[in-house]
């Protein structure tokens, strides 16, 4: 929950420094002005790996609901382009989540996936996934089989 709580703070971060908006991280039905950014998580995930790793996973929301007057679809759509940029990556105080295929600069494998948007009643809704391992805390896992020999085409290495 740490770390959750670690992207979605540096999240906020990134997005107050661009845009200057309130940010939302509790529901709020009412004392809101737009255009403001509601931002959550959502769809923790834990999932033993081989190995006693675990890959922890969970989504992203950043909610946009632009201001009042003009163009509001159409301001949304544009605020989803500024989005895509901003969030190559996230940086914390533990490292830097990059959003696809790269290591992570803390040393574990970190990614954001299925980076996307949708703009449904005038309300942007911008989505991540960010994915990471951790070694779990049982020392490994005793099913595991070691390698011994690699076979490739047919052979023994």
């Amino acid at each position: 929950m740490e770390t959750v709580n670690e992207v979605l703070a540096a999240v906020g971060t990134v997005l107050s420094d661009a845009f200057g908006f309130d940010i939302f991280r509790q529901p709020t039905e009412q004392g809101f002005t737009a255009p403001c950014f509601f931002l959550s998580a959502d769809a923790l995930r834990e999932q033993r790996m081989i190995g006693g790793r675990l890959l922890h996973s969970f989504d992203v929301t950043i909610e946009y609901l632009p201001p009042d007057e003009g163009q509001r679809r159409e301001n949304a759509l544009e605020l989803s382009r500024r989005l895509f940029a901003l969030f190559d990556s996230v940086e914390t105080a533990e490292g830097v989540y990059r959003c696809y295929g790269k290591k992570a600069d803390f040393g574990a494998i970190a990614r954001g996936y299925s980076r996307g948007f949708e703009v449904t009643d005038e309300l942007l809704r911008f989505t991540f996934t960010i994915k990471y391992f951790t070694l779990g805390g049982d020392g490994g896992d005793e099913n595991a089989a070691l390698m011994e020999r690699l076979i490739m085409k047919g052979e023994t290495v």
